[in-house]
């Protein structure tokens, strides 16, 4: 089979504001069905709500469930299909992804969660600066307690990644130490932040092929 067109869904609604959903097959479901590719566990979303067919040169969104679904703002039916283009905003019963071609956004780096609420997901960072924490303002939002509203900072200058503790009531660690300052952030540090850990992924690092994968 020939390859697809690469293209990622962004979640751009709390908690998942950030996540990426990487479109790997001819045809991905996006629904709260247990077979469904994306699986939203949201009474407001059908089984199989939508469906995303996408191939060498385009995508295109079919709806299939009777659920509000709206395409930049405009409602769509059940039967409905509509041609993708990058930048496109879905919206599943209030639940809003972003369509985006691979090839037309830079993204400066990843959070790889390895433990926590968040655990297998990915999150994009495409701003020098990004927060972390338990608010829904945040750039990775972390919906567990143990995670304080604002609880770090990463940014970058230049060519080098930092990254601070913003007083969180639990600490953050890097490798297991806590940080204290401002401190340098290198590409496949874990750090801790609460029960949550994740894996930073500098997007031009020796790690980033690999998340990808």
């Amino acid at each position: 089979m020939p390859d697809l067109l690469s293209a990622t869904l962004i979640g751009r609604f709390y908690p998942e504001r950030n996540r990426e959903y990487p479109i790997r097959v001819p045809v991905m479901s996006i629904g709260s069905a247990p077979d469904d590719t994306v699986r939203i566990p949201d009474p407001r979303v059908s089984p199989c709500q939508v469906r995303i067919v996408g191939g060498q040169d385009d995508y295109r969104l079919e709806v299939v469930g009777t659920s509000l679904t709206t395409i930049n703002g405009v409602s769509l039916r059940a039967g409905d299909q509509r041609a993708l283009a990058h930048g496109d905003v879905i919206v599943l019963s209030g639940l809003a992804f972003e369509f985006t071609l691979d090839g037309a956004v830079r993204v400066l780096s990843r959070v790889s969660v390895l433990a926590g609420v968040h655990r297998g997901k990915c999150f994009r960072i495409e701003r020098p600066e990004v927060l972390i924490g338990r608010a829904p303002a945040n750039d990775v939002q972390f919906p567990d307690l143990s995670v304080s509203r604002r609880h770090c900072r990463i940014r970058r200058e230049d060519s080098v990644w930092w990254i601070e503790d913003l007083l969180s009531t639990n600490g953050t660690l890097v490798n297991g130490a806590p940080i204290r300052a401002l401190e340098p952030l290198h590409d496949g540090d874990e750090v801790s932040a609460g029960y949550s850990r994740f894996r930073f992924e500098d997007a031009g690092g020796a790690g980033a092929t690999a998340l990808r994968e």
